[in-house]
């Protein structure tokens, strides 16, 4: 129960980790892309918990469907970026 309390409220980021050393610039879309991934995981696990406890919060649905439709989005636009860096052989 004290997961579909959590879902209940904003949408947050899951606790982030700190890298030591730079990220190669070949390697940030796909980096952001997996960090993304990440992040519609939580959003769609909490979004899953709230629709089985309290799924006449339409309000909170939004919101989570919402972070979870635009997490969606940014693993596409990053991993597109990736491929088109990847593509072009170093002709940027």
């Amino acid at each position: 129960m004290s997961g579909a309390i959590e879902a209940h409220h904003a949408v947050v980021s899951p606790p982030t980790r700190e890298t030591a050393s730079p990220v190669p610039p070949i390697e940030q879309n796909v980096i952001a892309a997996a960090m993304a991934a990440e992040r519609l995981r939580y959003n769609a696990e909490r979004l899953s918990a709230l629709l089985q406890a309290m799924p006449r919060d339409k309000g909170s649905v939004d919101t989570l469907l919402s972070a979870v439709v635009d997490g969606w989005l940014e693993i596409t636009t990053a991993y597109e970026a990736y491929h088109t860096v990847i593509e072009c052989r170093g002709q940027a």
